[in-house]
């Protein structure tokens, strides 16, 4: 993931560390071994960190592993701020973060949950989504979530726009194929979304929903 100024990109990996890159040059600058994940049942997976997104000013990190607890990391101290904890029915299928919130999502339960950054307790919940299937976009710039799950017809998703502040929602439509973690990304300004269907990309416009 890249900083919001561009300068640096965070990584996890199967290591079980975290690092930030120089986004000029390539060259490492910090390694961050991650804190001790779960049980001595789930030691197999101790080092396997799926992947992460980054809060506020990039200094902090929201990381996900297998079958253990969401965590914000400060980036500077390697330290955990927050956790959430997983129960063992429940995969985080998707995730993503704003300023100040995490956005959750996963089976078995049908609502994504939006959480505050620092203390990881619940702003609001974004409800009635296909369980463990959704993607979850943010836009700092346009104020938006946006959604996938499965749409009615075989085949299709259903993207939704949400207030990012709120949860309250505001617009849908249906498109082509199915939705996986990573479906929609945003463009910078927030007035466009990238939606990845079987290996083609659509770039949508936010405002009349069309393909561009």
């Amino acid at each position: 993931r890249y900083s919001p100024d561009g300068r640096t990109i965070a990584s996890a990996g199967e290591d079980g560390t975290m690092r930030i890159w120089d986004a000029d040059t390539g060259l490492p600058i910090r390694r961050i071994g991650a804190p001790e994940y779960g049980p001595a049942e789930h030691r197999s997976d101790l080092g396997r960190l799926i992947s992460l997104a980054l809060l506020g000013d990039g200094t902090r990190a929201v990381v996900k592993s297998d079958s253990h607890p969401l965590r914000v990391i400060d980036l500077d101290t390697g330290s955990i701020v927050a956790e959430l904890e997983v129960s063992p029915e429940f995969h985080i299928a998707a995730f993503a973060a704003s300023k100040d919130a995490v956005l959750v999502g996963g089976g078995p339960r049908d609502t994504i949950e939006a959480l505050d950054a620092d203390s990881l307790a619940p702003r609001y919940r974004l409800p009635d989504h296909e369980p463990g299937y959704v993607s979850i976009a943010v836009s700092e710039a346009a104020g938006l979530v946006a959604t996938a799950d499965f749409g009615s017809a075989p085949s299709t998703m259903r993207i939704r726009f949400w207030a990012l502040d709120t949860g309250e929602e505001l617009a849908a439509f249906i498109a082509e194929g199915r939705p996986v973690p990573g479906t929609l990304t945003f463009s910078r300004d927030g007035t466009q979304l990238a939606v990845i269907d079987d290996g083609t990309v659509h770039v949508y416009s936010v405002a009349d929903r069309r393909v561009v």
